[in-house]
């Protein structure tokens, strides 16, 4: 866990003591225009009100000194707007609303004057929409735009989003070069919109309740993209309610955590995935009714292990994944490159090398890769030097065990059934020479030491 998603508490923020990285989130009681359609209210922000930018730029200004942190990530501005209702929802709702705006508002007066924009007369329009209307005074009369108006209806949501996200970046720019994260769009936000902001947008910043990120259909934008929110949730543990992805139990939560996050990971467009949220909600619900088991803690702040275990594999893998792009070509996968399974003999499509031992040493092919050693040669192995004093105990690693791109990592245990715990580290370059040496802390009387090696990219 590097970074505070959305909602986070802004106490935590600036925290001198643990400083994490932070986004916040801004935009609230903003100018807007609701559509009343098919028995529910969506509600917009209003870009063309002659209020609208002064409003966001007041919003942003009032975070001024968060947004200027050294820990800011960036800002979300608003959240999940809702221009579909549905993955169903084919209206074109953003028009709906602008067209049932009070004749002579600042709405009205926009859509009507990007019609008039994009068709010469009355006439063209008739033309292109197959209606027969006898002036725009009839045009203005409308609620909404009828079907053959399609093109038109989809070109103005296009016209919108490029204003709103245009304003709200230019007014951001003016406080803080925080990175404009977007409004946190969802599964069924028209791709026509997205893309349309896209420009605007530091970084597209989407909710993606899938069950992996791989199929988010934003395409005409090489923008880099940050799931604000994602989750899993069971209710085999004292809650009704699974949030908003379901699975049997704390196990599958587990593992679709894990696949989630390694597939974000390998995605070459995004940055990051937050997790919603920390803390399961309360049975009883919160005000509005959620009552999600969906938190990393329960209600009483105690981790579920399996979300435990699965968050540490996935963060302790993080770089590694994130980076085989850049790694030598590996064919089967093995984590053994290709050139030196060759070298040795090996097969560089056969998987199975990585457990084998070339030089029956008693060391598999792939922990002799990772250490450093000769695959094939039994006289090289690892040999740790132990040092232990009245006054002083130490363990170094010789000279010749030293490889680059490898990190050694001093690690207690008290009885072996318990957790390792971090003592000392360090990573190994290519200019780094001479012997490494690990002093023992004296406060530590019992237990077991080891040294844990890792390939760092």
């Amino acid at each position: 866990m590097n970074t505070m998603g959305c909602w986070s508490d802004s106490r935590l923020f600036n925290d001198q003591n643990n400083p994490v990285p932070y986004t916040l989130f801004l935009g609230w009681r903003l100018p807007s225009l609701s559509v009343n359609a098919d028995g529910s209210t969506i509600e917009f922000p209003a870009p063309f009100d002659s209020e609208f930018r002064t409003t966001v730029y007041e919003r942003i200004n009032g975070a001024r000194d968060l947004l200027n942190s050294e820990w800011c990530l960036g800002y979300f501005f608003q959240n999940e707007y809702h221009f579909r209702k549905n993955n169903g929802d084919t209206r074109y709702r953003v028009a709906y609303a602008y067209m049932q705006a009070s004749d002579n508002s600042d709405a009205k007066e926009a859509i009507i004057g990007f019609l008039q924009k994009r068709h010469s007369s009355i006439s063209a329009l008739n033309t292109a929409w197959g209606t027969q209307y006898t002036g725009w005074a009839a045009v203005r009369a409308l609620d909404e735009i009828p079907s053959g108006g399609d093109a038109d209806a989809q070109a103005w949501e296009e016209a919108y989003a490029d204003e709103l996200y245009k304003i709200i970046n230019e007014e951001g720019d003016k406080v803080s070069p925080a990175l404009f994260l977007g409004s946190r769009f969802i599964a069924f936000t028209p791709v026509h919109m997205m893309n349309a902001a896209a420009p605007h947008l530091d970084v597209i910043g989407i909710n993606w309740y899938r069950f992996s990120p791989n199929d988010i259909h934003i395409t005409s934008t090489d923008k880099p993209i940050i799931i604000g929110e994602f989750h899993f949730g069971a209710v085999e543990r004292g809650y009704f309610h699974t949030g908003l992805r379901a699975v049997g139990d704390q196990d599958d939560r587990a593992d679709a955590l894990y696949h989630y996050l390694r597939d974000a990971l390998e995605h070459e467009r995004i940055v990051g995935a937050h997790w919603f949220q920390y803390r399961s909600q309360a049975v009883t619900g919160r005000k509005d009714g959620e009552n999600f088991q969906i938190g990393l803690v329960d209600l009483c702040d105690a981790p579920y292990p399996e979300i435990r275990t699965a968050a540490r594999s996935i963060g302790k893998n993080l770089y590694r994944i994130r980076g085989a792009q850049y790694l030598p070509p590996d064919l089967d996968k093995d984590g053994i490159p290709d050139s030196v399974e060759t070298a040795h003999g090996l097969d560089p499509n056969n998987p199975s090398d990585a457990s084998g031992d070339l030089d029956e040493d008693d060391k598999s092919n792939f922990v002799e890769f990772v250490l450093g050693t000769d695959l094939s040669e039994t006289s090289q192995f690892m040999s740790p030097i132990i040092a232990v004093t009245s006054t002083n105990s130490e363990v170094t690693i010789p000279a010749k065990d030293v490889q680059a791109g490898r990190r050694y990592l001093l690690q207690h245990s008290h009885d072996l059934n318990s957790e390792w715990a971090l003592i000392d580290s360090f990573t190994a370059d290519s200019s780094t020479s001479g012997p490494q040496t690990y002093t023992l802390p004296k406060t530590i009387t019992d237990g077991f030491y080891r040294i844990q090696v890792e390939l760092v990219d």
